[in-house]
């Protein structure tokens, strides 16, 4: 049974708000895909993204496992309103350090190494992003943890309609470029924290008195929330920077040797990937808050149920969109990029791969967290990451050792580290829940290779009936769609084992639909 307080609302709902948020959030993103990289060009898309990424590291690594103590400790003690003035003071420190990094390296001309060919305006709009970013991600864990996702998850939606109007504007206006796609971001993530920021006072009117009354906190009380979020992030900590350099790495590996137009295409690869990932990543924050506050009450069973009911439905969800965007990425490219973009069909094809098992990646290590196993979620995370290391060097560096396979072997290194590490991290999670690892292992496998086949399929297929009739990539696509989701439809209704749920479970869903329709007639 899904714990709940009266006034939250349900898991299930909460996480159909979560999921409408992020088709609407799909929505645009498509809409900002097509309109950005065109205007931008590889080069310049490279180059936005390679800021942006390597600022995001920085403060997330910067927060040191932080933001999921704070989701974690927050989400079991609500009404403990000085954990929200304790993580302040952090966010503040954290943006200080950010600061005097960025000065020390612009003032002793270092820059010029860590972001080559990249202009002074930018590496500091990106810095501000990347803050920007980071705070709203902690805002929406505080809006989750309250439990009020549905009404946050409504404000989201409309902030998405706004940042469509932004940027089609932008774009249509001739006016888009990297300076304005930073100062678009900026409205729209500011416009956001405006509206968290007033459904989380609105909802909890004594908040803003209480956070008031009490922001300065005490010497001891600091001292003791430090304790407590050291104890839990400490095991992480190191995990935390090494992660950080090895992230960084990868990417300016690829911006020195392969430059600024193979970093356009891995972007591009890697935000198409990330499209696939928006349904899933949806439940991640819901399902590490029920397993919070499972295993706070010691409830390791259910547990168990929760990872047995939503792990494997929600990887399968992830197999269905990557599996039909691998095979049309041809069609793909064309939509959102066009003629300049056609370099990154490969890394296209194998980042689509990439959001399959970023879900149990991400709902796995939840449950890591959830349990305070830190520890352990380090060790594993830290032998795949020195893993890694040689293996990107191998592959995108020219010369005697290397491949120089630019964007493409990035992607491949990423696709694969993955893959292992996540299964590593879902044999300790089951030995922990008394669950089967091997029916878990071979859920993936056998969803995937039939997933596969039905889109290679379709995609052969489709490319011999449209011929005589149309070239047009989107109509291709669209229809391709239809037809590979017909066939996906039909397959989980006869067998229904293939996305990790019963028959009584699927006549059950269908029986529930039937009521929810017949009501509203």
């Amino acid at each position: 049974m899904i714990h709940s307080h009266n006034k939250e609302d349900s898991l299930n709902r909460r996480y159909f708000f979560k999921l409408i948020s992020n088709f609407a959030m799909l929505l645009s993103g498509v809409v900002t895909m097509i309109l950005v990289p065109r205007s931008l060009g590889p080069a310049q898309y490279g180059n936005f993204s390679f800021l942006t990424d390597f600022f995001q590291r920085v403060t997330n690594s910067l927060g040191m496992g932080t933001s999921a103590a704070f989701f974690t400790k927050i989400s079991q003690r609500q009404n403990e309103h000085k954990i929200l003035i304790f993580y302040t003071y952090f966010t503040c420190v954290v943006i200080v350090v950010v600061a005097v990094f960025i000065a020390v390296c612009l003032y002793t001309d270092i820059h010029n190494a860590i972001w080559p060919d990249q202009k002074t305006p930018f590496i500091l709009m990106a810095a501000v992003w990347a803050v920007l970013t980071w705070n709203l991600q902690n805002l929406n864990k505080v809006t989750d943890a309250y439990g009020l996702t549905v009404k946050a998850e409504k404000a989201q939606i409309l902030q998405r309609l706004i940042a469509v109007c932004l940027i089609v504007s932008f774009f249509f206006s001739g006016r888009l470029h990297i300076g304005t796609l930073f100062i678009y971001h900026y409205l729209i993530m500011g416009v956001l924290h405006a509206f968290w920021i007033c459904i989380l006072f609105r909802s909890r009117p004594t908040l803003l008195h209480d956070l008031q009354k009490d922001f300065r906190l005490k010497k001891e009380e600091l001292k003791l929330y430090y304790r407590e979020f050291y104890d839990y992030c400490h095991p992480i900590i190191v995990m935390t920077f090494i992660g950080l350099f090895v992230g960084i790495f990868d990417r300016w590996l690829l911006q020195n040797y392969a430059g600024s137009v193979q970093q356009g295409f891995y972007s591009l690869s890697q935000r198409i990937g990330m499209l696939c990932f928006m349904f899933t990543s949806a439940m991640t924050p819901l399902i590490t808050r029920e397993f919070s506050v499972a295993f706070a009450e010691n409830n390791i069973r259910h547990m168990g149920e929760l990872f047995r009911k939503y792990i494997p439905l929600l990887y399968s969800l992830s197999a269905y969109f990557s599996c039909f965007l691998l095979f049309q990425a041809d069609n793909l490219i064309q939509i959102i990029g066009g003629e300049e973009f056609q370099g990154a069909k490969m890394a296209v094809m194998i980042m689509a791969v990439y959001p399959i098992h970023q879900t149990y990646g991400q709902l796995s290590g939840s449950v890591f967290f959830a349990t305070e196993r830190t520890d352990l979620y380090r060790n594993i995370t830290l032998i795949f990451l020195m893993i890694g290391l040689p293996i990107t060097y191998i592959l995108i560096t020219p010369g005697a050792f290397g491949y120089n396979a630019g964007a493409v072997g990035l992607a491949v290194k990423m696709v694969c580290i993955q893959f292992f590490a996540v299964n590593v991290q879902l044999y300790y999670n089951t030995k922990l829940m008394n669950l089967n690892f091997w029916y878990y292992f071979f859920h993936q496998i056998s969803c995937l290779s039939v997933f596969l086949l039905i889109a290679y399929g379709v995609s052969w297929g489709g490319e011999i009936i449209f011929k005589p009739f149309t070239e047009t990539a989107l109509i291709k696509f669209l229809v391709s769609g239809l037809i590979y989701t017909i066939f996906i439809g039909v397959l989980i209704k006869i067998n229904p084992k293939i996305i990790g749920i019963s028959q009584k479970q699927l006549n059950d869903f269908y029986a529930k639909m039937k009521t929810k329709v017949s009501i509203r007639k």
